[in-house]
């Protein structure tokens, strides 16, 4: 019950970040189509600015807030889980910088054409679920489950930051072909 209350309220706080991305996919998707890798950094940068503005807002207002977001779910007679709730929300939102970095890289990528780079990154996603799943969670519980999802954002980071730069050195090279062309 905690962890649905508490998936369903990150869902919520979750969608601005995924907004990020897609505005990135189609800038980034529009200005390789323009052959102007400035742009695309420019827009990284940016978005970047953005989702780390947003998430230290989000991390205040969960962190004071978590419990009270949780009683639209959960009544309030069930203090285990409203507490459980509760730490699940303040594991989870103190990781949104990883979350909103994933989103903002694996959308720019997609939108450059690099989909399957894009996808990759969801399988290390699974992976390391998969891992916490099996090893974190019998050893240490709900704790374990509440740092699933940070697990699987900080794997799919670790794939997607040295596929951004390979994919970014090859939107530059294109502009150095269109200009000797």
């Amino acid at each position: 019950a905690a962890l649905t209350s508490g998936m369903r309220i990150k869902m919520l706080f979750r969608c601005p970040l995924e907004s990020l991305g897609i505005a990135m996919a189609i800038l980034s998707g529009q200005n390789d189509g323009a052959v102007k890798p400035e742009r695309i950094w420019s827009g990284i940068k940016a978005s970047t600015l953005m989702m780390v503005i947003y998430t230290a807002v989000t991390f205040l207002i969960l962190m004071l807030g978590a419990k009270s977001f949780a009683l639209i779910f959960v009544d309030p007679s069930e203090i285990e889980i409203l507490e459980k709730t509760e730490l699940f929300l303040h594991i989870s939102v103190s990781f949104f910088p990883m979350l909103g970095l994933l989103c903002i890289l694996r959308y720019t990528i997609q939108g450059v054409g690099y989909t399957n780079l894009a996808m990759f990154s969801g399988v290390s996603e699974m992976i390391a679920r998969i891992l916490v799943s099996i090893y974190a969670v019998p050893a240490f519980g709900f704790i374990a489950v509440c740092y699933g999802d940070p697990m699987a954002w900080i794997a799919a980071d670790l794939f997607l930051i040295p596929a951004f730069i390979y994919v970014y050195r090859r939107l530059k090279r294109k502009v150095l072909i269109s200009i000797v062309a």
